[in-house]
């Protein structure tokens, strides 16, 4: 994982993502939203949008190939 400054709520977005089988998810359209996941997308808890996307900025988690139900995006952790 990149060395970033993160917020207290964005390290703990990452110690979430860190157990095995979680993942950050987010969908598109109107009812924009985030959450933590489990590997099928089943709501965990909700997260901040914008802590998502800052933390895809910084480089500290990825973009997950594959297919999942239309308009559903899935992240993980970049590997440290």
């Amino acid at each position: 994982m990149k060395t970033v400054k993160l917020s207290k709520y964005q390290s703990e977005i990452i110690s979430a993502l860190k157990e095995d089988g979680v993942f950050l998810w987010t969908n598109e359209g109107a009812g924009f939203r985030a959450w933590i996941g489990d590997m099928n997308g089943a709501i965990i808890d909700y997260v901040r949008v914008r802590s998502a996307e800052a933390l895809h900025k910084a480089g500290v988690i990825r973009l997950v190939d594959g297919t999942y139900r239309e308009g559903l995006f899935k992240y993980e952790l970049v590997p440290e």
